[in-house]
């Protein structure tokens, strides 16, 4: 899940310079089934597990225009753990001669931030279109570059994610005034919608 707000700001040409600010859920869903032959016995394990993490994100993506309406982009993306969750559902059953049990549980547990690092940053390549000047639709993939974990003795775990959307550009007019001070010689520039 990804929502936010940006500002298009040519640059030169084709260029335009694109600052975002989203909040972003992202996280990882894991599946085990495990069957285990014991003499007499069967036991079948079965977990479901997801852990998402939510984010204040802030991308910058230097966009390209290839055409009046498409463009590519790329840029670095900056990102602050806001907090996230575990939660978890795990069934085990056993099968005896004629004799079947099952045990299961589920949880829910608020992650405890101190196990995570705060700051995130990936660096993103997308592209978009754009249907009628202020309305289209968006990719991009971002390639996470910090563990998640403060701790971790093992692979890293980062944020790699990939979003596709829809996107609104309201137009904003911004006029340029000059107002002279009668005190001195310099002028300040003031920008008003």
């Amino acid at each position: 899940m990804n929502a936010g707000i940006f500002a298009n700001i040519p640059i030169a040409g084709k260029f335009s310079l694109q600052p975002e600010l989203s909040y972003n859920q992202i996280g990882s869903k894991i599946e085990i089934d495990t069957r285990c032959d014991l003499p007499g016995t069967v036991v079948r394990m079965k977990n479901n597990g997801s852990l998402p993490l939510g984010y204040v994100s802030l991308p910058v993506m230097l966009q390209y225009n290839l055409l009046p309406n498409l463009y590519v982009e790329a840029g670095p993306e900056f990102g602050l753990l806001l907090g996230g969750k575990t939660k978890d559902s795990w069934t085990e059953t056993r099968t005896s001669g004629n004799n079947i049990s099952i045990t299961s549980r589920r949880s829910n547990i608020k992650i405890i931030k101190d196990y995570y690092n705060t700051f995130n940053m990936g660096i993103g390549i997308g592209a978009g279109y754009l249907f009628i000047s202020n309305f289209g639709v968006t990719a991009r993939f971002t390639a996470g570059l910090t563990d998640i974990y403060k701790h971790n003795t093992g692979d890293a775990v980062r944020n790699n994610t990939f979003q596709v959307g829809v996107a609104y550009k309201f137009k904003m007019h911004i006029k340029k005034i000059v107002i002279k001070n009668s005190f001195s010689n310099k002028a300040a520039l003031l920008y008003k919608n």
